[in-house]
């Protein structure tokens, strides 16, 4: 769900955003429950780009990155119902191969397609007050049966936030 976030406060912010995605329709239907159209939104522009998988370098081509200059990831594992009713990591995307072998195919890819660029960073999504924190949702393993537990909350200085919280390896979840 943090995508769609992303992509939103990226768009609201000016810039030009390609979305890499396995499935352009599923992707457009997300983003435009989020209010986002590909094309020239309000401020910025989306760019779609399907049938990319993270779990596949070859996916990860020059083409994708032509113009890049930042890189943001938010990938996650697919979890749901297969076809015969069962709750599990769907077509073998469990977090090791999406958030650890993925990542690390989408840097090798960016390290070897992204120009190097001088440092400097933009403010994309602010952490200043408790209303800017009011867009996340926590999900925790409580929903499958877990007791891991976390929270969000402003830092002391005001210029971040704390996400903290209680994991519990025994007893279900993730």
């Amino acid at each position: 769900r943090s995508g769609r976030q992303i992509v939103s406060k990226l768009l609201a912010s000016g810039r030009t955003v390609v979305a890499a995605v396995r499935d352009q329709t599923k992707a457009l239907e997300i983003f435009g429950e989020a209010g986002v159209t590909e094309g020239r939104n309000a401020k910025g522009i989306l760019f779609v780009e399907s049938g990319v998988d993270v779990t596949d370098p070859a996916s990860l081509t020059a083409e994708l990155f032509a113009g890049v200059t930042s890189v943001v990831i938010s990938t996650g594992a697919v979890f749901g119902r297969d076809e015969n009713g069962a709750m599990g990591y769907l077509n073998g995307m469990t977090p090791e191969k999406v958030d650890s072998q993925g990542v690390a195919a989408i840097a090798t890819a960016a390290a070897k397609y992204v120009p190097k660029q001088g440092k400097s960073s933009t403010v994309v999504m602010a952490f200043q007050s408790a209303s800017d924190l009011e867009v996340w949702q926590k999900l925790d393993d409580v929903i499958m049966g877990g007791n891991s537990d976390s929270a969000l909350s402003l830092s002391e200085s005001g210029d971040g936030f704390i996400w903290s919280g209680r994991l519990v390896l025994e007893g279900g979840g993730f």
